[in-house]
C-alpha cells in the first residue's frame, strides 16, 4: 500500500519557489533591481542611513528636472541586485517616485561616502 502522506521535499517545493522569487531580482523600468527596503518609512534604517535620505535625493532630483510634475503618491526603495555597499557608510538603492497622474520617475541614487553619511549623488554616484 503506498503511504498517503506526501513527502517533506514535494511538499516545500511550492514554498521555496515563491521564497527565491522574492529574492530575486526584478527589472523595472528595464534595470534589474533587488528586494524591496525602506518599507517602514523615512526613518528606518538602510544599512547606517535614513531611507528618508534615499527618497529625499530623488525628490529634489525630479523636482530640478520637471517642477511642474504631479504629486508623490508613493515612494518605493529597492536595493541593487549586485553592489551592497559602496565604501564606508555608502549604499546605492533604486528609487521610483510615483506620482498622482500615475506616471513615475525613477533612478539609482547613492548615498554615503567614506566617513560622509550626509553625501548623495545619482545614477550610482
Amino acid at each position: 500500500m503506498k503511504d498517503p502522506r506526501p513527502t517533506i521535499g514535494l511538499s516545500l517545493l511550492p514554498a521555496a519557489a515563491m521564497w527565491l522569487a522574492s529574492c530575486s531580482p526584478t527589472s523595472i523600468d528595464g534595470q534589474a533591481v533587488g528586494g524591496r527596503v525602506c518599507q517602514g518609512g523615512a526613518s528606518e534604517l538602510l544599512g547606517d542611513l535614513p531611507c528618508g535620505q534615499f527618497a529625499d535625493f530623488a525628490r529634489i532630483r525630479l523636482d530640478d528636472e520637471q517642477p511642474a510634475h504631479a504629486a508623490t503618491r508613493d515612494i518605493e526603495i529597492y536595493r541593487d541586485p549586485v553592489l551592497r555597499k559602496v565604501s564606508g557608510y555608502g549604499q546605492r538603492v533604486f528609487v521610483v517616485l510615483r506620482l498622482d497622474d500615475g506616471t513615475a520617475h525613477s533612478s539609482w541614487v547613492s548615498c554615503g561616502r567614506g566617513t560622509d553619511k550626509d553625501w548623495c549623488g545619482g545614477d550610482g554616484g
